[in-house]
């Protein structure tokens, strides 16, 4: 459920903060247009793609545009995509996959996230980030036009959000650290150059306190993996960075200067010219500067964990433009009628051809759902949102039956013991079980594994004690009172993995609760 709930949110948290910003705006906005732009905005993060698609997905297939001549990439080799086809997952790793070069990334976007059902901390935390923004432009409006408010109830509930994000997803916590300190500088512009400093330090110690407080019982035991920060050794290419990002960009871009000439044309010293400034003008001009330097500063630097070498950008990387995509996209329909409303036919022109391009990008999410769901219009071959539908493939059907009889059992019943099942790689068919259970297992997803803990040491171990558990190699008994194993599971996956034998092994460790097709359950006496 939560794969359907947090697009929702994110479609109606960024509908409510859009519409607000063209009616304290524009005055004489009419309902339908306030809509259209505030949907536009919603739509653009929930289901638009970036400037990969429009590229290699509709003009690639007709033209050639002297880039790569490819559309399969290194990084999904094995797949097997039609060379003029597109496949959607490209878009989020293109720079140092196409053309191939040592400087792999990622750069994924929430709409890619939601067709996977990627769970992950930066799709999670999306509901916590529209929040944080809500109450910004909310402090931002009581601040405006000399109301000189202290908002002590929104910078409360700033400093839970924000705690919040400690925890849920470190770096939302950095980002919208910097974002909360430069909002509070502009919300406190009308409070006069003696009371200015002293209600910002206030206001940020406020959200500082209750954020540090909301998440100390989580840090308390908490172990970083944090290792300091690095100069970037590898650079994007300028024609990947505008494929990519030069759509919402190019939205921001000319809004802000935009700004800057008419602050610059405005009458009055440096003060006075800022207070001048629209409370909506100010929110967007604040989203759209933090969100290019998101994407700069993996350009110039990166921060320091498990991937490094041909993968050191990637994290930083992602996690930095993931939160850029959605600041652009908050106030690109706030932008684009704004430039509509220009008098300067050049901008007109200008954010007609952008309004299509963000329009376009729209196709992202209709070739994404079709190729991962199948036929959308047609429930009798389309995947859908049951997470339960995959076992239906060919590497699981065998399995089906007993991995639903586990997770039947396991929903009937209070099992606080581990199942044994043969660990393998992230992004494969291992783990299986514990994921259809959600009972226990000793060892995960090497990878995923490895980044949680920032070492190879504890995650090693357990693979080799379950791979020698199944193997023979090792004390079964040991392992057994070792992990507080209850039940082992052995199926298309363990046979894969090591061998026929392992069925007869698996037999003897106990009593066969369940045998079917090519799995068997086996509960430990």
């Amino acid at each position: 459920m939560m794969r359907a709930l947090i697009p929702a949110l994110m479609f109606t948290g960024i509908f409510g903060i859009a519409e607000q910003m063209l009616k304290d705006r524009f005055e004489k906005i009419s309902r339908k247009e306030s809509v259209i732009f505030s949907a536009l905005s919603a739509a653009a993060v929930v289901f638009g793609g970036n400037g990969h698609y429009i590229v290699y997905g509709l003009l690639k297939p007709f033209i050639s545009i002297g880039l790569t001549n490819t559309t399969s990439y290194t990084w999904h080799k094995d797949i097997d995509v039609d060379s003029m086809s597109y496949w959607f997952p490209d878009a989020t790793r293109y720079i140092g996959y196409n053309p191939d070069v040592d400087d792999k990334t990622i750069h994924e976007f929430p709409c890619y996230s939601f067709v996977l059902g990627d769970l992950h901390a930066h799709m999670v935390n999306i509901m916590i980030v529209i929040l944080i923004a809500a109450l910004l432009y909310a402090f931002l409006k009581n601040n405006s036009n000399g109301k000189k408010k202290f908002c002590l109830p929104q910078l409360c509930m700033l400093g839970l959000a924000w705690g919040l994000c400690n925890f849920t997803n470190y770096w939302d916590y950095i980002i919208y650290a910097v974002v909360i300190i430069i909002t509070i500088i502009f919300g406190n512009l009308h409070s006069g150059k003696s009371k200015m400093l002293k209600r910002m330090v206030s206001q940020f110690g406020i959200i500082l306190i209750t954020g540090y407080l909301t998440a100390l019982p989580f840090t308390m035991n908490f172990k970083s993996i944090f290792k300091g920060v690095g100069v970037a050794g590898h650079h994007s290419a300028i024609y990947q960075l505008i494929i990519l990002w030069g759509i919402p960009v190019a939205i921001a871009a000319m809004f802000v200067v935009l700004m800057v000439y008419r602050w610059l044309k405005s009458k009055g010293g440096l003060i006075k010219r800022l207070q001048a400034l629209r409370t909506p003008d100010v929110f967007a001009f604040i989203l759209c500067c933090c969100a290019i330097g998101l994407i700069a500063i993996p350009e110039l630097v990166y921060v320091r964990d498990i991937y490094e070498g041909s993968y050191s950008r990637a994290n930083t990387m992602f996690k930095l433009t993931y939160q850029a995509f959605i600041l652009l996209n908050i106030c690109s329909g706030y932008i684009l009628y704004s430039l509509l409303q220009t008098r300067k036919k050049p901008l007109h022109i200008a954010a007609f051809i952008l309004l299509a391009l963000q329009i376009l990008l729209f196709g992202y999410f209709f070739n994404a759902a079709g190729s991962w769901f199948g036929v959308l219009m047609n429930p009798m071959e389309r995947t859908g949102l049951n997470a339960l539908n995959y076992l239906d493939n060919e590497e699981f059907a065998d399995e089906k039956d007993a991995l639903l009889w586990l997770k039947d059992k396991a929903e009937k019943e209070e099992i606080k013991e581990a199942i044994a099942e043969a660990p393998g790689d992230s992004y494969t068919a291992y783990e299986r079980v514990s994921v259809i259970t959600g009972i226990s297992t000793p060892a995960g997803w090497k990878v995923h594994e490895w980044l949680w803990r920032d070492s190879l040491n504890g995650i090693e171990k357990r693979t080799k004690d379950i791979d020698g558990f199944f193997d023979g190699t090792k004390d079964a008994e040991k392992i057994i009172k070792k992990y507080n194993i209850k039940y082992v599971f052995c199926g298309l996956r363990e046979v894969e993995k090591y061998g026929k034998d392992v069925k007869d092994r698996v037999r003897k460790m106990g009593k066969v609760v369940y045998e079917k097709s090519g799995a068997m359950v086996v509960e430990i006496d």
